[in-house]
């Protein structure tokens, strides 16, 4: 097994959705994978097309804490209800 380190370096490169992929291989991936280190910036612009709201909300429930930037470019089947999760979960600096 890789030292946690270097894991979460690798896991750098992979996007959001390889992320919630790793997760479910072992207990030790699931570790690093929910440290929240990766969370600072979720680019659901990269996964527009696999993007849901229930995903979306998940996401947003259990990371939250960790986010500091969302970029949301291009996900257009998001609607109302997504923008009311982001409102509730997320908190914004002006």
């Amino acid at each position: 097994m890789l030292p946690s380190n270097l894991s979460l370096k690798i896991f750098r490169y992979l996007e959001l959705r390889d992320w919630l992929n790793c997760a479910e291989v072992c207990s030790t991936w699931r570790a690093i994978i929910q440290s929240g280190t990766l969370w600072s910036q979720i680019n659901f612009s990269v996964e527009k097309d696999w993007i849901t709201e229930g995903k979306m909300k998940q996401i947003l429930q259990n990371y939250r804490p960790f986010v500091i930037h969302l970029n949301l470019r291009g996900c257009t089947t998001l609607k109302g209800p997504s923008l009311k999760c982001i409102s509730e979960y997320c908190t914004f600096n002006y």
